[in-house]
């Protein structure tokens, strides 16, 4: 809604049978029917396999995008030729991948999210975020650290890092707000980080929408000055 508001059109994507909850076109509500292995190499293939699914979901969509009556009334209101694809978690990964594989996503953020298989080994082309939460609080494996910051070094196009002090993995969700005070509270204390979720939403947003200007056609915005609003958020361009 923090986009939304700011007047981008956003579309928030469920994957069958791998989200907990989703609603297919004819009704019906499906959920969780996946398996993950025990074994970590065959953990790691089911990753990227999963990955791979959810790519060519985020692609899917930017096909049925192209029809006149895609979103109805709405339809005639977008602008197909500014398009980013942004995600929180395995969704970040997504992102990345998407902006790899199709010409048509303009810009990616990749928010908190792991990288499987040989994504991180690419040479993105076009501009690129990475919103980290506190590595220590959240607890990042090496291998995650390690893995964006390859994907960082090798980028060919704008790219920005940051890394938002005591926030957590779930910092940037919206979990805490399905409970009423004062559950909320200590609900938001225990998964929201030292910094809360609220302000680590504001922070994001307004980190994305400077970042989001310049790639989807409105005015390009700073995105260090609005990283500059918020205390404790290190980091900076990479390109």
């Amino acid at each position: 809604t923090g986009l939304a508001s700011r007047g981008y059109v956003v579309l928030a994507l469920d994957h069958p049978y791998e989200s907990a909850v989703t609603e297919l076109a004819d009704g019906r509500i499906v959920g969780d029917e996946l398996a993950f292995p025990s074994d970590q190499a065959a953990g790691n293939a089911f990753m990227v396999s999963q990955l791979n699914v959810r790519a060519a979901d985020v692609l899917f969509v930017l096909d049925q995008l192209e029809r006149s009556d895609a979103l109805g009334a709405l339809s005639s209101h977008l602008d197909a030729e500014h398009i980013a694809v942004i995600g929180h978690s395995f969704g970040g990964a997504t992102a990345a991948v998407a902006l790899d594989r199709d010409p048509r996503v303009k810009a990616a953020a990749n928010v908190d999210g792991t990288l499987y298989g040989s994504i991180e080994e690419k040479l993105l082309s076009r501009p690129f975020l990475q919103l980290d939460s506190d590595h220590v609080e959240t607890g990042h494996s090496k291998e995650n650290i390690a893995g964006n910051l390859r994907l960082l070094a090798n980028l060919d196009a704008p790219g920005w890092a940051y890394e938002i002090s005591r926030a957590n993995h779930f910092s940037f969700t919206d979990a805490p707000l399905f409970f009423a005070p004062p559950g909320r509270f200590i609900l938001a204390l225990l998964i929201g980080g030292g910094r809360g979720p609220a302000e680590t939403h504001r922070a994001t947003i307004d980190i994305l929408d400077a970042f989001l200007s310049g790639p989807l056609g409105r005015e390009p915005a700073n995105v260090e000055a609005a990283v500059a609003k918020y205390k404790g958020i290190a980091g900076g361009p990479r390109k």
